[in-house]
Parts: C-alpha cells; sequence; structure tokens
C-alpha cells in the first residue's frame, strides 16, 4: 500500500514499566534548603595575578550544599559537582551547577558545588598539570569530608557519585583513575615549585578514601588514558561534542594553545574503557561543541539551555539508578502509561496515549515545549479511567510550531500531587531556514570563515558578542538562496570567548554558534 505523501513523524514508546514513582527517578520534592560556602579544607592556592609556583596563599575550600526541603530519609545519595572555567576562572556559583543541584536535589538526591583553587600559568604544561593535580585534590577532600561528615548530612557514603563539567571533568576523571604512583613528575618539588602531596591527602585530614560509587564527565580529558585500568574499576558516563574546540573529543591540546599540556579527550577514554572492560557508558554528538547543552563556562547563553539539557539529565539519571548499591525506595503511582504517540498530518499533531491503570487522577494535561525545556499547557483533558481500569486518550495540537515540538503529559491527582511522562518529540517543517552550516578556523586567531544556508533571498544581521554579551562587531549581509560564504575579522579581539549571531531582518529566523578566539 502506498503512503500519500503527507509529512509523518511518529514515535511510540513504553512511559512506565511499573506503576511506581521512586526516589531519584522523578521529581518528587516540590522544594530544597541550600546550604551556602560550607568549608571543606583548607589549602594553599595560586597567588592572583599568577607569579610562582610558589607564590600562594592558604584558602579556604567552599561548597553549596542543597538536599529535599522535608526529607526525613537518613542516609541519602550524594552527588558532589565540580563547575568548568579552565582552572582559571569560574565557582561554586556556575549557573548550571546550581540548576544540576536543583534538579537532583527535587529527586530526592542531596548534591554539592564546589568551588576549587584556580590559577596557572597558560604558558607552561608543567603549571597546567599542576592546576589539575590540585583540582583533583579538591575534589578528593570533598568527598572525604562528606564521609566524615556523612551523620551530619545523612550521606550513604555507599553511593557518592562525581559530576564534573569541563575542568571539573579533568577532576572526576582523575579523581577515579589517577594514584599516586601516577602523578606527573611536575606536581613533585622543583625549581620554584613545592611538592603539592598526594592526591587523598590535601585540604583536610579526614582518613578515608576518595572512591566513589561514579563518575560522569561532560567534555572532559585525561592526560594519560594507560592511568584506566582495573585496579580502579569505577562506573563512568561520557559526554562530549565531536567538534569541541575548547577540549579535544580525540586528542590534543585544550583551548588549542601548545603551551598546555596534551591531553586525550572522550574518545580516547571510552576506547580505554572498553579494554579494560570498566563499566562505561559513551555518548558523542556529531558536529556539537563544548559545552553543548547551553552554557560558556558555565553561564547560561542567551536563550537559556538547549535540549541537551534534559537529555543529559536523563541519562545520567539512569546511570546512577542502575550503578546504587540498593534499590530507592518506591511507592505505587495514580497512573500507568502504556504508551504515548504522535504523528504529523497536514498541519495539525495527533496525540494519543494508553493507560493500563488510573487510581484517583482527577486530570492529564497535555504541555508543549519548543526547546524540551520551558512546558506551556496546551490541554486538559478530565480522567477516563473507572474503578482503576484503562483508558484511551486522543487530542490535537492545530497550530504547533515549526520545527521540532516537544509535548509531555502531566498527571494530576484528586489530592493535587502530579507526575510527568517522558518527553515526545515531533518534527514539523520548518518554513523560513537560515543557519550556519561552518565556521573555520575555530579557535580563530586573525579571521574567521562564514558559511550560511539560506532558503531565500534575504539580509541578514551578522554580530559577534563576547562573554559578557557585549557587542564586538556587527554587519548587514545580504545573502543569496543556498550557501552564502562571508568572513569576520578578529585580529583584534581579546582571547577569550565569542558568540557569533546571525538574525533575519525581520527577525523570523536565527543561528548562532560559540567561537573560541586564542
Amino acid at each position: 500500500m502506498k503512503i500519500s505523501p503527507i509529512i509523518l513523524f511518529f514515535l511510540s514508546f513504553p512511559l512506565i514499566t511499573e506503576a511506581q514513582i521512586c526516589r531519584y527517578n522523578l521529581r518528587i520534592f516540590s522544594s530544597f534548603v541550600k546550604t551556602s560556602t560550607v568549608v571543606y579544607g583548607n589549602a594553599p592556592a595560586i597567588n592572583s595575578p599568577y607569579l610562582l609556583e610558589n607564590s600562594t596563599t592558604n584558602q579556604n575550600l567552599t561548597l553549596d550544599f542543597f538536599e529535599p526541603a522535608g526529607d526525613t530519609a537518613q542516609k541519602r545519595a550524594l552527588i558532589i559537582f565540580a563547575h568548568s572555567g579552565g582552572f582559571l576562572n569560574g565557582s561554586s556559583n556556575n549557573q548550571d551547577m546550581q540548576a544540576l543541584c536543583d534538579s537532583f536535589s527535587s529527586r530526592g538526591y542531596v548534591t554539592a558545588s564546589i568551588g576549587y583553587r584556580l590559577g596557572f600559568n597558560p604558558l607552561s604544561s608543567n603549571a597546567s598539570e599542576r592546576a589539575v593535580w590540585r583540582g583533583i585534590q579538591d575534589a578528593s577532600a570533598a568527598i572525604r569530608f562528606f564521609k566524615n561528615n556523612a551523620a551530619l548530612y545523612r550521606i550513604d557514603t555507599a553511593n557518592i557519585f562525581l559530576w564534573g563539567s569541563s575542568a571539573g571533568a579533568f577532576m572526576a576523571l582523575g579523581v577515579a583513575f589517577v594514584d599516586d604512583v601516577e602523578r606527573p613528575s611536575s606536581t613533585y618539588s622543583g625549581f620554584l615549585r613545592p611538592d603539592l602531596g598526594c592526591k587523598d591527602c590535601s585540604g583536610n585530614n579526614y582518613n578515608y578514601s576518595s572512591r566513589v560509587t561514579g563518575v560522569i564527565s561532560c567534555w572532559g580529558a585525561t592526560k594519560d588514558t594507560s592511568w584506566i585500568q582495573n585496579n580502579n574499576n569505577i562506573p563512568t558516563q561520557l559526554f562530549h561534542g565531536t567538534a569541541d574546540a575548547t577540549v579535544p573529543f580525540t586528542e590534543g591540546y585544550p583551548f588549542g594553545l601548545s603551551t598546555i599540556t596534551y591531553v586525550r579527550g572522550s574518545q580516547q577514554v571510552n576506547q580505554q574503557l572498553d579494554r579494560t572492560n570498566i563499566y562505561h557508558e559513551f555518548f558523542p554528538e556529531t558536529g556539537l561543541g563544548h559545552e553543548y547543552w547551553g552554557t560558556s563556562n558555565g553561564t547560561f547563553d542567551p536563550g537559556g539551555p538547549t535540549v541537551y539539557w534534559q537529555d543529559i539529565i536523563f541519562k545520567a539519571r539512569n546511570f546512577m539508578l542502575k550503578k546504587m548499591t540498593a534499590a530507592p525506595a518506591c511507592g505505587v503511582l495514580p497512573i500507568a502509561l502504556t504508551n504515548f504517540n504522535g504523528k504529523l498530518v497536514n498541519d495539525t499533531v495527533n496525540l494519543y496515549w494508553n493507560t493500563a491503570v488510573e487510581i484517583n487522577v482527577k486530570e492529564i494535561m497535555v504541555e508543549r515545549s519548543a526547546d524540551a525545556v520551558h512546558f506551556t499547557q496546551l490541554l486538559v483533558n478530565s480522567a477516563k479511567g473507572i474503578n482503576g481500569s484503562g483508558a484511551a486518550y486522543s487530542v490535537f495540537d492545530p497550530n504547533p510550531y515549526s520545527g521540532i515540538n516537544y509535548y509531555r503529559l502531566k498527571t494530576v491527582d484528586v489530592d493535587g500531587s502530579y507526575s510527568y511522562s517522558g518527553v515526545l518529540k515531533i518534527k514539523v517543517p520548518v518554513k523560513d531556514k537560515l543557519f550556519i552550516t561552518q565556521s573555520y578556523p575555530n579557535p580563530v586567531y586573525d579571521l574567521l570563515n562564514v558559511e550560511i544556508q539560506s532558503d531565500k533571498n534575504q539580509v541578514i544581521n551578522l554580530s559577534v558578542f563576547d562573554f559578557t554579551g557585549k557587542l564586538f562587531t556587527t554587519q548587514k549581509i545580504m545573502l543569496r538562496k543556498g550557501v552564502n560564504k562571508t568572513s569576520v575579522p578578529f585580529e583584534k579581539a581579546a582571547g577569550g570567548i565569542y558568540i557569533l549571531k546571525i538574525i533575519s531582518k525581520e527577525g523570523s529566523g536565527t543561528a548562532s554558534l560559540k567561537i573560541i578566539k586564542y
């Protein structure tokens, strides 16, 4: 049977295989309690501005601690987050780290965003290695702090996870796999540089191992993959964009600077984990760059997080649930969904789902989003299930967004409690297409070449903003239908991260790209 030329996108999946809601799985707490600047250690930190490796001042190491409000559990899984910033900047207050702490504390975890020692000479490979080692030591100190104070913070020490972004991911991989006998020689004493000491003997005197239940590395790397051996069998999850120009996906110099130590990125870490049979999950994202969940040095770009933000949270949640030493506490859900389907016919999205069980369900809401992060209510359906039975539902969205539409179901119980389904993705053809097909070189020194795809003849504004949002340069360009080539001068730009943005004259089409100037 021949299908008529109707654009059709169909997705079907089981949402809930068992009628249960589990701690660490869904958002079961509505708020959190945050305790800021908890001191977890003290260690010699490089003075700013950088002079020499022996120019240090002792610094308190602090963290922000999050726990679910009203939680009575006495042993709770812990996630420690380490921020990005290239060991030069950033803090525990980075927006992405704070948002992750919020997201996972609502699921019943206790979470902490740690600050750690910063500063090194980017013209010295030895100094860059020492900066990473100091970060590894500080992450170890945070782990040992919580193990020592497990009763106070109600920590389940058998379920501690370490999650790092960029520089923080270097730290997470180092804590998991680098032993003291593998310390880089640069971390020992030498001319005008003190011995940094062992991995677990800096920051505080708590006599515990820094071993964790698992690590999550977002766009991280390590100097030497041979450090990864079976004696440190730590489950690992890796996220990395294949076009990352800050931390190499395969191998190379961070930021493209040959003065910094050569590193091996997630692809090579994954290969070594394969060779050693250590449990791991690897998620390479083709064509994506650094911090592709929507941040620059931990600060959300204009427009907020990308669709990958929720995707990474979902995958990390499942990874940690699988690797916990004990099953989380569960209770009965008011509803069990057997499927949630959707298809596009002409310009209308048809949505339908089935329930196997409905207990005290008041209504089921359909919510829609253009970015998989910010959802708004689209429709409300009264519950159809009678006496605990299931039911079938079918609704329509006559005015979907152009591009990707994300749908989810919000089930509301009679007592006001609620839960969410998984997210359904429906693709609607984009009528106006404007996007950047490629840019090179990136990192850039003097001239950036940009190729722009346009579906029509139109005028656009091409603008470049620095990390703070300040306009660096802008130009008006007349595009022809098809691929257009232009260039942007960068020789007068200071080194750092920039956002290149193109906006059509009528404002109907936009595209953006992260650029690194060295």
